[in-house]
């Protein structure tokens, strides 16, 4: 059986960057694995990609040690990188543009294109975002939620409405927010992928694609939204340090 695109480019990248840790920081240490720490989130589906790293010893095979460090939150994974405290997290390009407009060098590996969107129960008469902008809307990625950004722009431009102003913002963690919309407590809801496809398994519906969003925007091609991100500085001072 193939491997995906997505595990192999796990796989790719943490060799190496374990190449390069072990350039860095075991020099003297030539029987020693080098660590690579990965943060992730806790409810996200790269937990499963970490898993069989694990499970099936990857790791050791291409001789590094993984790392994971388990995180509640996007927030929390970014003040993680950027306290040195892990060395790689999954993110998505809007974040790493925004550190880059600031001064900060991350550099992202794609991994993923867009999925998901904004769901709404399946009885609704909703057609459009125009019918639910003063309704209340679930977000389980935070207030930097990708989704959540990407939507809030597309109102901005096809309806030349603020959701920020107009909706009432619950945000909640996946499962959460996935009870939350059973329970009819919230009229839609943005969530992880993997939990929007429960919600469609139960008869909820998508009113918007993050793929409308983008088209909206004038992104028409297919574009990898989340990626392995790291400082820039830290991966080329490696480098430098092996390849002398």
């Amino acid at each position: 059986m193939t491997m995906p695109p997505t595990r192999l480019l796990v796989l790719f990248f943490l060799c190496v960057s374990a190449i390069k840790a072990y350039a860095d920081t075991h020099q003297n240490l030539p029987n020693a694995l080098p660590n690579v720490s990965v943060g992730v989130l806790k409810y996200g589906t790269v937990n499963w990609e970490m898993d069989v790293i694990k499970h099936y010893q990857l790791d050791k095979k291409y001789r590094f040690n993984l790392q994971v460090m388990p995180l509640s939150s996007k927030n929390a994974s970014a003040v993680a990188l950027q306290s040195k405290a892990i060395e790689i997290i999954l993110s998505d390009w809007l974040w790493v543009n925004r550190q880059r407009f600031t001064g900060k060098d991350y550099t992202l590996v794609p991994t993923s294109i867009a999925h998901g969107g904004i769901y709404i129960n399946g009885d609704s008469t909703a057609k459009s975002l125009l019918d639910i902008h003063q309704a209340k809307i679930g977000i389980a990625g935070g207030s930097v939620d990708k989704n959540w950004l990407l939507l809030q722009a597309y109102a901005q431009k096809k309806h030349q409405i603020k959701l920020k102003e107009t909706a009432e913002m619950v945000f909640a963690t996946p499962p959460l927010l996935n009870r939350l919309m059973q329970r009819n407590n919230v009229d839609a809801a943005i969530n992880f992928w993997h939990y929007n496809a429960r919600l469609s398994a139960d008869g909820f519906k998508l009113l918007v694609s993050v793929k409308q969003m983008l088209a909206e925007l004038g992104i028409t091609h297919n574009v990898p939204v989340l990626g392995w991100v790291f400082d820039k500085a830290w991966a080329t001072e490696h480098n430098q340090k092996l390849t002398g």
